[in-house]
């Protein structure tokens, strides 16, 4: 399939050297964007359920001082 697209000159110098892989770089991109994605999407079921147990504010505080990517068990 051939896709026609306009991009800042600044990528453009940085895929230049790169031309030969652009297929492979556009469907890595893809795959890292639908994991954000899903990653998103956990993270909002996760923070809806504990919401919904009723949470005690020191849950709450907990959940906030997580860092990015950490579950409670």
């Amino acid at each position: 399939m051939e896709i026609t697209i306009e991009i800042p000159e600044r990528v453009g110098q940085q895929l230049q050297p790169l031309q030969h892989r652009l297929p492979e770089i556009i469907e890595r991109g893809i795959q890292v964007l639908l994991a954000e994605q899903r990653t998103v999407a956990s993270d909002e079921a996760m923070i809806i359920a504990l919401l919904t147990s009723q949470p005690t504010p020191e849950q709450v505080l907990a959940l906030a001082l997580l860092p990015a990517g950490c579950r409670p068990v």
